[in-house]
């Protein structure tokens, strides 16, 4: 559960050009692609520990969640993730993210992806989502995050 509106939520998850700024081990993104955010939008990012990905949108839902494409890293390939958004009775929110990916190079990437990826990939997105929740709960850091992203 996060202690913040589906609406603020929406606010930071919209960011999409802007991850790095609230994810802490994107040390970059920028937008790509001709179209504004939504379905085709793009952006590219370098991800410490993993490396650079681009990701594509494929879905746009404004206020309710995204799903985009993540080019190949490593063992993985044809990833995509899926954040949706729903607010409890109580004006909370609960943020859903759903990775799905297949694992390439045979018995090598699957013997790397179950050495080594696997709990990398589940460390990583947990801290992400705690992040992500810590930023929404944190009025000072949503605010300065929001009035950069508007400024921006």
């Amino acid at each position: 559960m996060i202690n913040s509106s589906k609406q603020t939520a929406w606010l930071l998850l919209s960011e999409f050009d802007n991850v790095y700024k609230w994810i802490p081990n994107i040390s970059s993104s920028k937008g790509q692609g001709l179209a504004k955010v939504g379905v085709g939008h793009g952006r590219h990012c370098v991800i410490d520990g993993f490396g650079a990905i681009d990701e594509t949108i494929t879905l746009w839902s404004e206020g309710e969640g995204v799903e985009f494409e993540i080019s190949p890293l490593g063992p993985l390939y044809g990833a995509t993730s899926r954040w949706e958004l729903t607010e409890n009775s109580n004006g909370q929110t609960v943020l859903t993210v759903t990775l799905v990916y297949s694992v390439r190079f045979g018995l090598f990437g699957k013997m790397l992806h179950s050495l080594m990826m696997r709990k990398k990939l589940a460390d990583n997105l947990g801290s992400i989502l705690n992040t992500v929740k810590h930023v929404l709960e944190d009025k000072n850091t949503s605010s300065e995050l929001f009035s950069k992203a508007v400024v921006a």
